[in-house]
């Protein structure tokens, strides 16, 4: 039963940040770009309060088109070596990795894990696919800790939504 949003929910899509939603959007656009998509707070039930703010998930939109669910966008945090970063996850309605997209890096060092080539590494991972740093997923000399907490909470966040979306 879904009765709660998330603790640091906005609510809706418009009350995102213009400069996150122009991100999001062109995100959306590339992977959808024959329709408009509509994008919704997905619900979530209290039971999950705990592990959303471990794992640092502000946000979780269903995606949809027709009244039909198309895919989630999952926005959340991760830790750099003295901040946080802000990223955004979005998977298709089976839960697969469609894109992952770093939207504020606030560290001098480490940017580098926003760069296409290395993000791209995720795209069509899902929930029972190993995602590790150094297995799987490159590192990046420089960035390693921004690494390891952008794989681990990728990964974290997928096994978590592929949990919830079959309840």
């Amino acid at each position: 039963m879904m009765i709660m949003v998330l603790i640091m929910a906005f609510h809706t899509y418009e009350e995102l940040p213009k400069s996150v939603q122009k991100k999001l959007d062109k995100s959306i656009e590339e992977l959808y770009p024959e329709h408009s998509i509509g994008k919704s707070v997905y619900v979530l039930d209290s039971k999950y309060q705990d592990e959303q703010q471990l794992m640092k998930i502000d946000d979780v939109f269903k995606l949809t088109l027709d009244n039909q669910t198309v895919g989630y966008l999952v926005l959340a945090r991760a830790d750099s070596k003295f901040d946080e970063f802000d990223y955004a996850v979005i998977y298709d309605r089976h839960i697969r990795i469609k894109n992952v997209k770093i939207l504020a890096y606030r560290e001098n060092q480490g940017g580098e894990i926003g760069s296409k080539r290395w993000l791209k590494q995720f795209i069509g991972k899902k929930a029972n696919d190993p995602i590790a740093l150094y297995n799987d997923i490159q590192g990046i000399s420089g960035a390693t800790i921004s690494c390891v907490s952008a794989t681990e909470g990728v990964g974290e966040i997928t096994r978590f939504l592929a949990r919830i979306v079959k309840e």
